[in-house]
């Protein structure tokens, strides 16, 4: 009777146990992502009202985020001519004559064969207008951009260039430019090595990067430092959580991501984060505040799928 009930007990302590597992594998699937729609403003699609809903799917988790941030004030410098001079010839081996002069935006150094642009926000843009495309060139592999990438990027350092609290994180390297006429065919022209920021940890929106792009033997033809000069400042509450920017997404989608046709039916969104948003740099900005960006995929009527990684929605209601 002993052995009988031991028996019983130990088949039902296994079927007890087993109900958690079985419980996650038979309702798991049955689990849906946050799908909701949102109304487009009708200026976006050019259609009435009643075809301006998309459907926005979540395909990720939401993360978690502090109760407040620091904003960070932007710190302009106006550049002396000398010190512009000195970034020209000696950073950028740009020779004379160089022309300088001064803009709403910042300082330009350049002549017909290069031109470099000092933001006085801290961008910095530096770039060769005329390329030789005639001629196949000896680029490097991407493993090799990443090394003259890097050592250039300390070089831009030493200068001052590169803001105190940037974290420049190195994300790969692809051909950046291609040539090709009917007897050759096609021929790579140039190379790019990108970089994405952090401040002080925190990630930056799609806008702010680093980018060397190196042309024959890995000679630097363009640079672009997309990052701000900034101090800490007031802190600032998140008051808006993941999902409320989510759901309010429609408001905050650019015209230019939405064409007329075909219709944008779904809006897949597979990655959401807390940054910092940087201007580009020809919209001036005082401080980078806290917003949500997301990484997604547009899927259109026709079937067709597009990645979109610049949308974004303010984590403050101030």
């Amino acid at each position: 009777m002993n052995r009988v009930l031991k028996i019983a007990l130990s088949v039902l302590l296994i079927v007890l146990s087993a109900v958690p597992l079985m419980y996650f594998l038979v309702v798991a699937p049955h689990q849906h992502p946050l799908e909701f729609k949102i109304k487009l403003p009708s200026a976006l699609h050019g259609q009435d009202n009643s075809n301006n809903y998309v459907t926005v799917v979540l395909n990720c988790s939401f993360p978690e985020v502090p109760k407040e941030m620091p904003v960070l004030e932007v710190v302009r410098h106006n550049y002396t001519e000398a010190e512009a001079m000195a970034v020209a010839r000696d950073l950028f081996n740009m020779t004379t004559p160089l022309q300088v002069s001064w803009g709403d935006w910042g300082l330009f150094v350049g002549n017909r064969t290069h031109k470099l642009y000092l933001f006085y926000e801290g961008p910095v843009h530096y770039w060769v207008p005329t390329r030789d495309w005639s001629t196949k060139p000896h680029l490097p592999k991407p493993s090799e951009c990443k090394e003259i990438a890097d050592r250039f990027l300390e070089e831009v350092r030493s200068y001052g260039l590169v803001p105190q609290p940037i974290q420049i994180e190195f994300r790969g390297a692809s051909v950046q430019e291609t040539c090709w006429d009917e007897i050759r065919g096609s021929w790579n022209v140039t190379m790019s090595a990108g970089y994405s920021l952090k401040y002080n940890g925190m990630p930056v929106t799609e806008s702010g990067f680093a980018q060397v792009i190196m042309g024959d033997r890995g000679r630097i033809v363009e640079f672009r430092g997309m990052w701000r000069n900034v101090k800490a400042g007031r802190n600032i509450q998140i008051s808006v959580s993941p999902e409320q920017a989510l759901r309010n997404i429609g408001s905050h989608i650019p015209p230019n991501m939405i064409p007329s046709s075909p219709k944008l039916e779904k809006l897949i969104i597979n990655n959401v984060e807390l940054a910092y948003l940087v201007n580009p740099p020809f919209k001036k900005q005082d401080e980078l505040i806290p917003v949500y960006t997301f990484k997604a995929v547009k899927m259109f009527e026709d079937g067709k799928k597009v990645k979109c990684e610049w949308l974004w929605v303010p984590a403050t209601s101030t």
